[in-house]
């Protein structure tokens, strides 16, 4: 099992097996939160640790439980957002409706800037 916590002291646990990968925690965080998994940095200590890593890599010899923090970048929504592509352009509406608070003019600023 993998302890998530958040800067805002937050703590998620999510049952994955010890062979999966970070991508893989990432991509099951990112649906409980309802963004994209690009937007998700996990940490250990001051390590972010890569996509293709495995949790077994990072767990205490003989345990298979790993303690890790979760921050949001915002970097790869808006590469998406000048993206060709609608549906990443798509997608990332959504995260940023999801993530931005309600009302917030920089945001609707941001996404008419990328969208124009």
């Amino acid at each position: 099992s993998v302890e998530l916590s958040t800067l805002t002291g937050e703590e998620l646990v999510f049952e994955v097996e010890a062979g999966s990968s970070i991508r893989d925690l990432k991509t099951a965080v990112a649906q409980r939160w309802e963004m994209i998994p690009d937007c998700l940095k996990i940490i250990i200590g001051a390590e972010v640790l890569a996509d293709t890593d495995l949790i077994q890599e990072h767990c205490e010899e003989g345990t298979t439980a790993l303690s890790v923090l979760a921050i949001v970048s915002l970097d790869a929504v808006h590469r998406r957002l000048r993206s060709g592509n609608m549906w990443q352009r798509l997608q990332s509406l959504k995260t940023l409706a999801k993530l931005t608070p309600k009302g917030s003019e920089a945001m609707l600023e941001d996404v008419h800037a990328r969208l124009s």
